[in-house]
């Protein structure tokens, strides 16, 4: 299955940050933002993997403000139906 991350990066280590998160398990593609948000990863996630540790290892890469899960919706599929992440969001302490 496939979703979304929004990333807010500090701004001096962007293309560091981007290049971080494409090192990340489970990041298929890195693209920069212009505007609000930084950065839009595309990330692959399977049933047996919750999207919340998707989302901690992007918080967790250095330079990461902030993240916003975007939930791809799949209704009528039967994978599960992860839109009720899109409110979730990390902060990262590391700076």
């Amino acid at each position: 299955m496939i979703d979304y991350v929004l990333v807010r990066a500090d701004k001096p280590r962007a293309l560091e940050v981007q290049e971080a998160l494409a090192r990340v398990a489970n990041v298929r593609e890195v693209h920069p933002l212009f505007g609000e948000w930084d950065i839009l990863a595309k990330v692959m996630t399977e049933p047996s993997l919750e999207g919340a540790d998707i989302l901690f290892a992007i918080s967790g890469v250095p330079g990461v403000i902030e993240t916003k899960w975007l939930g791809v919706s799949r209704i009528g599929s039967d994978a599960r139906v992860l839109s009720n992440l899109s409110n979730m969001q990390a902060r990262s302490d590391a700076l």
